[in-house]
């Protein structure tokens, strides 16, 4: 057994770590929260709209990946939000009615509390924090070394803006 009777709870704002010797279950403990591993029995709960954030041990990706693709799945929903106002806002031209208006209204919210104004900015910011320059958006991911492609992972962890963030063996590349 890698754990008997385990019973964790993260309340908000919560930092924590999880410390032990290698081979005591860590990664599979991150695994399992993940729903990538199963276990004998238990449960595990998280809030409807949580948004969890894994960075691996080990941090594959496919070989002709673009970075600025890479980056852009993390925040896919985001731009999905932004095609749909376009859409609403071309449909609103015509039809004033208030279920288009306050459908624009109620996604034009959710986009503004995701960072859907402020996402690019941020992601050049974190960018240059991490070393990186605008042009490596261009480049595919073949072209980065290890511990680069960790510091892409780790920046494109913290573009999704996820509220509980679990970093497993996080190296000095970070």
């Amino acid at each position: 057994d890698l754990f008997n009777n385990l019973n964790l709870e993260i309340k908000q704002n919560e930092k924590i770590a999880i410390v032990g010797a290698n081979g005591v279950g860590k990664t599979t403990l991150f695994r399992m929260l993940q729903g990538y591993e199963s276990f004998d029995s238990g449960d595990v709960f998280w809030r409807r709209d949580l948004r969890k954030g894994f960075l691996e041990q080990i941090h594959l990706t496919e070989d002709l990946e673009n970075v600025g693709d890479f980056f852009a799945k993390a925040y896919a929903d985001v731009l999905e939000m932004e095609k749909e106002m376009k859409r609403l806002e071309e449909l609103m031209a015509t039809d004033h009615s208030d279920k288009v208006l306050n459908a624009y209204d109620r996604l034009q919210e959710k986009f503004m509390r995701r960072g859907g104004y402020t996402i690019q900015s941020e992601l050049m910011n974190l960018l240059t924090r991490f070393n990186f320059k605008e042009s490596d958006l261009d480049k595919d991911m073949s072209e980065f070394s290890g511990g680069q492609i960790t510091r892409l992972a780790f920046v494109r962890l913290l573009v999704s803006k996820p509220d509980v963030l679990f970093l497993d063996e996080p190296t000095n590349h970070l």
